[in-house]
């Protein structure tokens, strides 16, 4: 099996000869996707001022170009097995990470569930902490 050769996980694909992981193959593929909405919003740019400049309006293509996708935010309680975080003082969490540390401490609690206690207070007082919001408004 060959290796990738951007980052040597095994290599999946191959892309013009280069042998490519997953992870490698969709960052180019998002590198290509993000190229290409550029290149499309300029064709558009320039297709406008022609318009402008001719009067002549509609008649030339334009692309359609796809809206992008929203972010999603989390604005609700989350939930997990082992770490509650409600009515926090801090904008934004992690949803990703905080589900994490609780797969990790649902780990733990099998073998040590003191330090599975001590983690999941720890946690939860990162979440509810006041000073660490004021870090990140400054």
């Amino acid at each position: 099996m060959a290796s990738c050769s951007q980052c040597g996980k095994p290599a999946v694909v191959s892309v013009g000869g280069v042998p490519l992981c997953v992870d490698c193959n969709l960052k180019i593929a998002q590198a290509q996707r993000i190229r290409d909405r550029a290149l499309k919003d300029r064709h558009s740019e320039l297709v406008a001022e022609i318009e402008a400049r001719t009067g002549l309006f509609g008649v030339m293509p334009r692309y359609e170009i796809e809206p992008e996708a929203p972010t999603v935010v989390q604005s609700g309680p989350v939930n997990f097995h082992n770490i509650k975080v409600e009515g926090s003082v801090v904008g934004a969490i992690n949803t990703g990470n905080v589900k994490r540390i609780d797969v990790a401490l649902s780990h733990i609690k099998i073998g040590e569930p003191k330090l599975e206690e001590a983690l999941a207070a720890f946690t939860e007082a990162v979440a509810h902490s006041k000073e660490i919001s004021a870090l990140h408004q400054n």
